[in-house]
């Protein structure tokens, strides 16, 4: 009877015992199977058994393939079957206000021979990696980037690298060159505009034909959120001609000037150089252009248009009549390449005087003035507005001060 008794308390304690095992190792396989992601968090999961075979050539898998998923878990309580699964726990990326996401996806189909960049698919900002590969997203760099914000995006599928967002000041201007895209037409130099959203949108740009090389267009002051892995943008100050100077242009691209001319043909419908696009457009020509700059500032390409600095020093002398001026116009380039100077007679009210010094093969010159009524005995203002263009020449002041006058 006692040695009955003993079985029973042994048989009741091994049970006790393995309802305890069993207890724990409940828990264990709970405790493994649960996963928790704070706000801040994602997970990213690898199924490890019981799949699909991923196709050859990519490397991610999908929902129901055996490998590292596309897919990824949000912040809060998951349950996963432990040994079919590893979950990675991940810190969400922020791209702040002054930033943007250039993102290179790690698995796709192979990008087109030829471009550089994969064409742009929906995938919810590549936060949908499902999407993605199904939508028959494309491996390598990506148009779209990533604006500022919180993205949970799969580090195992794309790498995104947090680049500083261009910020032109207010006093400067923005010139693009694109490093992809068509070929600019045979002879020009600068590409063909295209409508782009100022950049923005890369995708744009190479559907609408963009092509490789400097650009037309500058952008302006502000945050502007560019593909930089596409656009390479060189901050510039923006041209100033300062009071009592003029500034001379010459022009990078266009068509060419004539023979026997020695400055282009003024066009219309540029705004001071500011619409290099509307320059060419209206057969703008490559060169020594005849209109000048006038003081103050502008927002002009300064890799289409360089300006050079002149002085303009106006003398306004007494005359026998009651309202004339004899203007007299010194134009000293800055980088010392001549001096040109001319005078003539103006009588009258309010006008503007073209004083042309008689082109020749080895330079010439082309100088325009505005000259308001100056009465008899009055001191002309220093800050009086000239403008002025002129060319280089070989002869010195007093030879062409004599050719004006034979005229």
């Amino acid at each position: 009877m006692h040695s009955l008794m003993l079985l029973d308390a042994n048989a009741v304690n091994l049970n006790t015992v393995a309802e305890i095992l069993l207890v724990i190792i409940l828990l264990i396989i709970f405790k493994s199977s649960v996963k928790i992601a704070h706000g801040d968090e994602f997970i990213t999961v690898e199924r490890r058994w019981f799949g699909k075979q991923m196709p050859d050539g990519r490397t991610i898998a999908l929902h129901d393939e055996v490998g590292m998923q596309a897919r990824t878990l949000g912040p809060g309580f998951h349950l996963l079957i432990p040994f079919m699964f590893k979950a990675t726990k991940n810190k969400i990326i922020t791209v702040g206000t002054t930033e943007v996401g250039i993102v290179t996806a790690v698995s796709g189909l192979p990008i087109p021979d030829g471009s550089i960049f994969a064409e742009m698919v929906e995938c919810n900002l590549f936060q949908d990696g499902e999407a993605f590969l199904r939508n028959k997203g494309q491996k390598g760099l990506q148009l779209t980037i990533l604006p500022p914000g919180q993205h949970r995006i799969n580090p195992a599928l794309f790498k995104v690298e947090v680049r500083y967002a261009i910020v032109i000041g207010d006093d400067e201007i923005g010139v693009v060159e694109a490093l992809a895209g068509k070929s600019c037409p045979q002879g020009r130099i600068f590409a063909d505009p295209v409508a782009c959203n100022d950049f923005m949108d890369a995708s744009l740009f190479l559907r609408n034909g963009g092509q490789k090389g400097p650009q037309i267009p500058v952008i302006g002051p502000g945050i502007h959120r560019i593909n930089t892995a596409l656009f390479n943008v060189q901050r510039n100050p923006a041209t100033v001609i300062p009071g009592g100077r003029i500034g001379l242009v010459t022009a990078m691209d266009g068509g060419r000037i004539p023979e026997g001319s020695l400055l282009a043909r003024n066009v219309e419908g540029h705004s001071n150089f500011e619409n290099g696009e509307q320059f060419i457009k209206n057969g703008g020509q490559k060169g020594r252009q005849l209109q000048v700059l006038m003081p103050g500032k502008y927002r002009i390409n300064t890799m289409l248009f360089q300006v050079a600095d002149v002085v303009g020093r106006v003398e306004i002398a007494e005359h026998d009549r009651d309202l004339a001026g004899v203007v007299g116009v010194e134009l000293q380039q800055h980088a010392a390449r001549g001096v040109a100077a001319q005078r003539a007679n103006c009588h009258g009210g309010e006008r503007e005087i073209a004083c042309r010094a008689r082109g020749r093969p080895d330079g010439g010159g082309h100088v325009v003035g505005n000259v308001r009524q100056v009465p008899e005995g009055s001191v002309a203002a220093p800050d009086r507005r000239l403008a002025a263009a002129g060319a280089d020449t070989d002869q010195n002041s007093a030879d062409i001060r004599a050719e004006a006058e034979e005229e």
